[in-house]
């Protein structure tokens, strides 16, 4: 379920299936990205909002976190729906977070 989860929303967002983009998904789908690259992309959502308008900035951030906090849900509760762990809840607070700092 979560891997359906996360490579239909990067579809939904542009990455072709068969792109390099998308095989490096699928591949971090088998092998954990290293645990820095969170840290990482928060640094970069960071440096993109600076860039960003208000209305761009909300924009980005309801998608996103419609994105994210599917494919949390995916990967627990019943039939894959609905439970989102603890650590993915942590992390998503994070991703949000990085929208509020300027």
């Amino acid at each position: 379920g979560e891997k359906q989860a996360v490579l239909a929303a990067a579809s939904d967002s542009g990455v072709k299936p068969g792109s390099i983009e998308y095989q490096l998904i699928e591949q971090w789908m088998v092998r954990r990205p290293p645990d820095g690259m969170l840290e990482a992309w928060v640094n970069y959502l960071e440096g993109l909002c600076e860039r960003l308008t208000p209305q761009e900035r909300e924009l980005l951030k309801a998608d996103l976190m419609k994105q994210v906090t599917s494919v949390a849900r995916a990967s627990g509760g019943i039939l894959g729906v609905g439970k989102t762990s603890k650590k993915e809840a942590a992390m998503i607070k994070k991703i949000e977070a990085a929208f509020g700092k300027r």
